[in-house]
């Protein structure tokens, strides 16, 4: 599945921010979202990834494509630490429903 996130005036009070999944030509699947709570790209692709795992089948790999480094940091390599801080950290709500 393809993850693309956007988000208009970032952090300001007239932000908008969403999401898109992307699985293939014509699937049900696809979907563009609009982020709620707090406004930045951030949330948004953590958003799109958390919805791409609550979507795919069970038992069935799933890869992810996306092009934010951060996101592919924050999730691939410091779940370990922001685990033992109790997810302390910046989208920690949305970074312990992923892991």
């Amino acid at each position: 599945v393809h993850i693309a996130s956007a988000c208009k005036n970032s952090g300001g009070i007239d932000a908008r921010a969403g999401f898109g999944t992307y699985w293939g030509d014509n699937s049900r699947y696809n979907t563009a979202l609009r982020v709620p709570g707090r406004q930045v790209d951030a949330r948004a692709a953590l958003l799109g990834v958390l919805y791409a795992l609550e979507t795919a089948r069970e038992g069935r790999t799933l890869e992810i494509f996306l092009t934010s480094k951060q996101i592919i940091r924050a999730i691939c390599y410091n779940a370990g630490k922001n685990y033992t801080t109790g997810w302390d950290c910046t989208n920690g709500d949305l970074l312990e429903r992923i892991a």
